[in-house]
């Protein structure tokens, strides 16, 4: 059983990310990189980038930035771009069998976005994301595994 900093200290890298976004009978799938950059001990910066294709098969570039914070028992992730910049979007605490879950579901106006991490070993780990309110209603997995 690995510790929320061994958690946290093992993010830190380059990463592949596939995704896929599940609503209804839809299915949006993407592709691209993310990367942590450890700012200090407790603070990682995080950059994703790439390409999400639509049903139509339209490509469109992707882009997200996050920081991660090790505060205690807790991984707090913060927005660091757009009009939310510096605010929580998470935190997170670890289980036993190293699973990083939500200490309270985000919420956004009237949508609800509960994630969850589930680290395998070393070099891959899953976020799943479900994302429900009255004009939203699906599951966003992403699939990393370490370059």
């Amino acid at each position: 059983m690995k510790n929320i900093r061994s958690l946290f200290e093992n993010f830190e890298g380059t990463w592949t990310l596939t995704r896929e976004i599940v609503s209804g009978a839809d299915i949006l799938t993407a592709k691209g990189a993310a990367t942590f950059t450890r700012k200090n001990a407790s603070s990682l910066a995080y950059k994703e980038q790439g390409v999400s294709f639509s049903l139509g098969a339209q490509e469109l570039p992707f882009f997200r930035h996050y920081a991660y914070y090790l505060q205690d028992n807790i991984i707090a992730v913060h927005y660091a771009d757009g009009p939310q910049s510096g605010d929580l979007y998470q935190h997170y605490a670890a289980t036993e069998n190293g699973v990083l879950t939500p200490v309270a579901v985000h919420v956004c106006g009237d949508d609800r976005y509960d994630g969850s991490y589930a680290v395998f070993d070393d070099n891959h780990f899953h976020l799943t994301t479900r994302v429900k309110g009255p004009k939203k209603d699906y599951v966003m997995k992403t699939c990393f595994s370490r370059m």
